[in-house]
């Protein structure tokens, strides 16, 4: 990647991890039985560690194995001893993601089971051992070292604010051409692949498996694929044409010893003889060791793969990933010329909508975006949307506000689209809603009234987003499952239409402290869900009746285009262009004037 600041400064902070290295050593030591009792938190070896290292072997060689672990896993399962550990919502703790950046990990709940944090065991641990702990817990442990580093003030930031930045000094860095010479002296690349090949990438959602537990990460689809729950193979366009493929095809995948029985996805965009596989989809790592020793090989060469002539049930969400020559997704490049602001104004049977104070809208940049699903899970957990499950994706039933919409283009380019409910100033919903439970208010939102909603689903037929969901059943939350409710959100019931509200909640609460002070909601004050989770800062919210709101500045500049705008919806989610590297701001300039 070119025209791009490598930071040295601020990059991500490895210092303190271990390397496929260290993982070796320990499965030679418990081979060896030099290790008598093993303590593993919050990690899984025995899945994710290549299978050539043995680990899960040598695993049981240890006298004692003690995992300290919040879900169960191939290791706790092959463990003696388990010490359940508190979340990290019950926990104190600090986390250091990169440079120059500390995040404060702080309990918000007392413990719901008879669980203790990983620190406070580690302690206890050191008690027993040595008759003395560096503090009586974890809570103390981590303030003596805060107080150790920092100043009262900076603390007084950290626990108030949840993040300590502190200014790096700026790495300068010498490329020297001796060193460069002996890089490349000693530098023996690898040898070629042989035959088809299986590339293994980490997953988007559960890494390399360590959160396939979890509900929500496997309800979030692929944002590749639109995959949701299930295991696929991608295989290219030119595979699938010489083998015969389809979608949802069933073939036996197999690399020496290694084999696995898994459905097809065909993915445009994959060269031909190039397979792909997330990493959270694997059972046994059949990765091999690099030549380092670090680090492990990221494919498989010489693949076969046979087809078993059966079919897989794979809940692909996506219609369509083609824009069938729509301006869905639009850039620079394709067809656009500027000269909007001149187009004749549609003709209108009623007067517009006014919107005297607020008119509250969106922009999205899409070049911005790269489709990691933040926002989906974001809005997921704010809202109280329901996980309904593989069998209801397999009917088209799913329930998120907010999706993440992959389009492809004939160079096989993956663009995302974030679709929510565009808040249409002509909203096609609204006409046709027989009992008035979804309206235009005077701030220019689509309100939905839910308990005016009967369930005729006539606003989702004429939604032309099809952002619209419908509650099929009553989900019931037994406790403890209730308490992950947002209070602020009314909970909606079986035969009754929801959709995303501009976490209306939120605009309500900015509003109420605008008044208490006698002023209007200033720009920056409403951030929904899926903005302040983006990120890349990729949605931008406020008033755009305000023009020296960001987001007013936004869908005024060259770049802002609104999806299916011909059909005169006027969308109040603006998007942003993808800038071309031929076209610099003073072209975007033009197109404005």
């Amino acid at each position: 990647m070119t025209d791009n600041t490598v930071d040295f400064a601020t990059s991500q902070d490895f210092s303190r991890v271990g390397t496929l290295r260290d993982a070796a050593r320990l499965s030679k030591s418990l081979a060896a039985g030099e290790i008598g009792v093993l303590f593993l938190a919050r990690t899984d070896p025995v899945k994710t560690l290549p299978a050539e290292l043995g680990f899960a072997e040598n695993l049981q060689r240890a006298k004692l194995k003690v995992a300290l672990a919040d879900l169960e896993t191939p290791t706790t399962r092959a463990c003696d001893l388990i010490l359940p550990l508190s979340h990290a919502l019950e926990s104190w703790g600090d986390a250091q993601p990169r440079r120059g950046v500390l995040s404060a990990i702080q309990p918000v709940m007392k413990p719901i089971y008879d669980t203790r944090p990983e620190g406070d065991i580690l302690l206890r641990f050191i008690q027993l051992a040595v008759g003395a702990a560096p503090a009586a817990s974890f809570q103390e442990y981590v303030s003596r070292a805060w107080r150790k580093k920092y100043s009262t003030r900076q603390i007084d930031q950290l626990l108030t604010g949840g993040v300590l930045v502190e200014p790096q000094p700026e790495a300068r860095i010498e490329l020297r051409e001796r060193g460069v010479k002996d890089f490349f002296a000693r530098f023996k690349p690898a040898a070629p692949a042989k035959g088809p090949v299986l590339v293994v990438t980490p997953s988007l959602r559960g890494y390399d498996g360590r959160s396939r537990e979890l509900p929500l990460l496997q309800e979030i689809p692929d944002p590749l694929t639109s995959i949701s729950y299930g295991e696929w193979v991608s295989v290219s366009e030119a595979d699938a044409g010489r083998w015969g493929l389809r979608d949802r095809d069933e073939v036996e995948v197999s690399a020496g010893s290694w084999k696995t029985t898994i459905a097809v996805k065909v993915q445009k965009g994959l060269p031909e003889g190039v397979m792909a596989l997330q990493r959270d989809l694997l059972g046994t790592n059949p990765l091999k060791v690099a030549a380092d020793g670090a680090t492990e090989m990221s494919y498989l060469d010489g693949v076969k793969l046979r087809k078993t002539g059966h079919r897989v049930a794979l809940p692909i969400l996506a219609g369509s990933m083609s824009t069938h020559n729509r301006e869905i997704i639009a850039d620079f490049l394709h067809g656009h010329h500027g000269g909007g602001e001149h187009a004749q104004e549609p003709a209108q049977i009623y007067p517009p909508h006014e919107h005297k104070e607020y008119r509250w809208a969106m922009a999205i940049d899409l070049e911005s975006c790269t489709g990691c699903s933040a926002c989906v899970a974001a809005c997921t957990i704010e809202n109280n949307v329901p996980l309904v499950g593989p069998e209801e994706h397999l009917r088209g039933r799913e329930m998120f506000w907010i999706s993440i919409q992959p389009y492809y283009s004939e160079k096989g380019e993956a663009e995302f689209l974030p679709m929510m409910c565009q808040q249409c100033g002509n909203a096609p919903c609204e006409a046709v809603c027989p009992v008035y439970a979804t309206y235009h208010n005077p701030e220019g939102l689509n309100a939905q009234i839910y308990n005016r909603c009967v369930g005729t689903r006539y606003c989702s037929n004429n939604c032309p987003y099809k952002v619209r969901r419908f509650n099929w059943f009553d989900h019931e939350r037994p406790e403890p499952l209730s308490w992950m409710l947002n209070p602020d959100i009314f909970t909606r019931g079986r035969g009754v239409m929801e959709k995303c509200t501009f976490c209306v909640h939120r605009i309500r609460a900015a509003k109420d402290a605008a008044k208490d002070e006698n002023r209007k909601v200033r720009d920056g004050e409403v951030i929904p869900a899926c903005a302040q989770t983006c990120p890349a800062d990729a949605i931008v919210f406020g008033n755009i009746l305000d023009p020296t709101s960001k987001v007013a500045q936004l869908a005024a500049s060259g770049r802002s285009y609104r999806v299916l705008e011909e059909l005169n919806t006027q969308p109040a989610v603006n998007y942003l262009r993808h800038r071309s590297a031929s076209q610099s701001e003073d072209t975007e300039e033009l197109h404005r004037t």
